[in-house]
């Protein structure tokens, strides 16, 4: 408890010192001692006219000429300003309070509006889920347990499962995953969102809403960005955000947190790397016959389809296809929607093109011998494939797909998307804001929540070696160290992606005797679900 005190002390000297260098100004700022019974405290645009509201729970402005200037022009001033106040720069605001050396930072969380109605709590008594869910996994759940809001993500809330069915379209081939605790945890989006500022909120963050109108950002560097196209910041090194009401904040470092459409990013004059897979994802919530713990997913023709067990027994279907089809889909009544769903998961697997024959259980083991040289054992699979075989695990049926429970199907488009760098001087963009990836693993808010734990780690470095948290050489290490994971994760999909959509007969089949290798080595599948369930930065900071 006194070396986490310590700590906890130098890393307010720290982000004193580093305010004080960014501001140009030296100043004592007095801490305002609040009551017990006093809230944490949230700024709407809409209804602050005057800078009368910078009474603070934790603290107060300095008196000085800076902190006097940006006041009346009716602002207020940040270490930290995240844009964007969804799962991933919410976490980003909580893992901030609550990290040892960043935790005296002064956060801003800015969203267009305050959540209503959809935390944990009122979700409880819902009869039946949101269509929008995310997957998330055991390192993922770890970040939002130390953060404080795991225990309130646990079912009913959520669904876990504990094991994983892969298959194709053409032939017999799958593999299976399970694990002892379970593989991950599916929870709604907006459950998850409304946890996560409700625990900002209690670390002392500030929740700022309203509509933003500007976004005035230091220049960037030459090269992979360009010229932004409003005028550069207007307070030297700081960024400053303005919105509709007139209300503006300003900070060293803008975080983007803001979606895929990032004003962030277009504001810093960040590139990307687009692709547009030309296909659309149907999801909704389904009855089906049974509850279960497995999470589904079969490689048709036009795309991946999955099934994933949520709250209360139902299950959620992510249907990838054609735009065409897709519209088709939408165009489904509910039971229809219900058969068709139905059908690509439970219908007899097709014939790759021709007479293909697919290799059985009883013949695995000879066939490996065969392509491995007449080998029996080989290190890179782990074991004796021939015995491993006679234990493998039998392909479960999903259960049947009844109808579509509440709102019905929608869909949305699919593609790729990847920023040429996730920072420039005191901006730097986090989960989708910097990447979009298809799907089909369910990653995508993983690797957002990869960024976050990533970034603390840059910012906690940076105050303890007493450098400037939101200079270009600080967030270039964390750019960097992403971007290349993320590209990895990116490829990786597309190729997965691919491979499964292809129809010719001699690559149907090497799929599914892959599958079928692979379902039979334990150490290769165990190494998989390692890596699949955690992130891979996840350098425990607290």
């Amino acid at each position: 408890t006194m070396a986490l005190a310590a700590v906890r002390r130098l890393g307010r000297d720290l982000a004193a010192s580093t305010r004080a260098r960014a501001t140009g100004v030296v100043c004592q700022a007095e801490v305002c001692s609040a009551s017990s019974t006093e809230g944490v405290r949230s700024l709407d645009p809409a209804t602050s006219v005057s800078p009368s509201w910078t009474t603070r729970r934790s603290r107060k402005l300095c008196e000085s000429a800076s902190a006097s200037a940006s006041a009346s022009q009716g602002g207020d001033e940040y270490d930290v300003v995240v844009v964007g106040g969804g799962m991933i720069g919410s976490a980003l605001a909580c893992g901030l309070k609550h990290g040892p050396l960043t935790s005296e930072l002064r956060v801003a969380v800015v969203d267009k509006e305050k959540q209503q109605g959809w935390g944990a709590e009122s979700r409880r008594g819902a009869s039946v889920p949101d269509i929008r869910v995310s997957t998330l996994t055991p390192s993922t759940l770890g970040f939002l347990d130390r953060v404080g809001v795991g225990s309130n993500l646990l079912p009913p809330v959520s669904a876990s499962f504990d094991s994983m069915q892969v298959w194709d379209a053409f032939g017999r081939g799958h593999m299976q995953f399970s694990s002892p605790t379970f593989l991950g945890q599916v929870i709604e989006n907006e459950v998850l969102k409304e946890e996560l500022q409700r625990r900002a909120e209690e670390l002392g963050c500030d929740f700022v809403y309203g509509s933003v109108t500007d976004i005035a950002v230091p220049r960037p560097k030459v090269g992979i960005t360009k010229a932004p196209e409003e005028k550069p910041g207007g307070d030297g090194d700081r960024s400053v955000i303005s919105f509709a009401s007139g209300l503006s904040i300003s900070t060293p470092l803008v975080v983007g947190a803001d979606g895929a459409q990032s004003l962030v990013a277009k504001k810093a004059g960040i590139r990307f790397l687009e692709y547009n897979y030309g296909q659309r994802a149907v999801t909704c919530a389904l009855r089906v016959s049974e509850p279960h713990s497995t999470a589904f997913q079969r490689f048709l023709p036009t795309g991946p389809i999955a099934l994933l067990p949520v709250r209360g027994g139902y299950s959620n279907v992510v249907w990838s296809t054609t735009v065409a089809e897709a519209k088709r889909l939408e165009s489904l009544g509910s039971k229809e929607f219900a058969r068709a769903v139905d059908d690509a998961l439970r219908s007899e697997p097709a014939s790759a093109g021709g007479d293909v024959h697919f290799f059985s259980p009883a013949t695995l083991g000879s066939a490996v011998s065969t392509l491995l040289g007449g080998r029996r054992r080989t290190n890179d699979v782990g074991g004796d494939l021939g015995q491993v075989t006679e234990t493998r695990g039998e392909f479960v049926d999903p259960p049947e797909v009844l109808e579509v429970a509440g709102t019905s199907q929608k869909s949305f488009p699919l593609g790729s998307k990847h920023a040429l760098t996730y920072c420039q001087r005191g901006v730097v963009l986090v989960g989708d804001a910097a990447h979009r990836i298809h799907p089909l693993a369910g990653q995508g808010v993983n690797i957002g929540f990869g960024d976050v734990e990533c970034l603390m780690i840059v910012l906690q470095e940076a105050l303890w070696s007493g450098q400037d948290y939101s200079d270009l050489l600080t967030l270039e290490k964390y750019s960097r160290e992403r971007r290349i994971a993320n590209a990895a994760m990116i490829r990786t999909l597309d190729a997965v992606k691919s491979l499964y959509q292809s129809q010719y007969t001699p690559l149907a089949l090497t799929r599914n005797l892959g599958m079928d290798i692979l379902n039979n080595s334990g150490p290769l599948k165990d190494a998989i679900v390692g890596y699949a369930s955690s992130n891979a930065t996840a350098k425990k900071i607290f």
